[in-house]
């Protein structure tokens, strides 16, 4: 499976060897978890998603012997022993933030966690989630895929740096396309911030961070 973007990004970020369990949850069509199993024979890859047509469809393959699948709400899912990666892509920022907060709500005895986190929109809410909980951002990284921006974030339990909201350290201030999606940003927050005082503050980071760009 040769993945491409923000997925090929995914599975570069991390050494899986680090990992006893790789749990990839809103899967999709797999092709991350499938992707990952090849890398390492040692890794057990747990592929997540409550939609049973995709299972259905995973199952139908034959998977290498270190793949599962589990037809679930993502939020149910509870943590096996060792360390395990958690990996939440390609939903909202408020369901990834819903499924950081179930997984951490449970009681894991011998358990540790790391997470990527590549949501579709409002990652301020999952900067917000994860930081409370004491995790900080290890990595951070803005992909584009098919023209769309994604912001990737790898969080580990107090390592790394505090999170600000808009991801900072992720941007390039001489890459134009990077500029290109900090301004989609402000205008974003700009519009929401006059009718919800709660947005004032992301727009005004994203409004500091457009002024540290220098494309001259």
């Amino acid at each position: 499976m040769n993945l491409k973007g923000r997925l090929k990004h995914i599975s570069d970020v991390f050494n899986i060897k680090d990992y006893d369990f790789i749990i990839d949850t809103c899967c999709d069509h797999g092709h991350l978890g499938l992707a990952l199993s090849k890398k390492s024979s040692l890794a057990n890859i747990i592929l997540i998603d409550i939609n049973q047509g995709i299972i259905h469809r995973l199952n139908k393959n034959k998977l290498p012997k270190n793949v599962k699948t589990l037809c679930l709400d993502a939020q149910l899912y509870e943590l096996e022993k060792g360390k395990s990666l958690v990996i939440v892509a390609g939903v909202g920022g408020e369901l990834a933030v819903k499924i950081i907060s179930s997984i951490m709500n449970k009681k894991h005895v011998g358990c540790e966690v790391d997470f990527i986190i590549a949501a579709n929109n409002k990652n301020h809410l999952v900067r917000d989630k994860l930081q409370s909980l004491d995790y900080r951002s290890f990595r951070e990284n803005l992909i584009f895929d098919g023209g769309i921006g994604y912001e990737v974030i790898f969080s580990k339990f107090m390592k790394g740096k505090d999170f600000d909201s808009v991801g900072k350290q992720m941007f390039d201030q001489k890459n134009e396309e990077h500029l290109f999606f900090a301004k989609k940003k402000w205008e974003l927050y700009q519009v929401k911030s006059r009718y919800q005082p709660n947005y004032e503050n992301i727009y005004q980071e994203y409004e500091g961070l457009l002024q540290s760009f220098d494309l001259d």
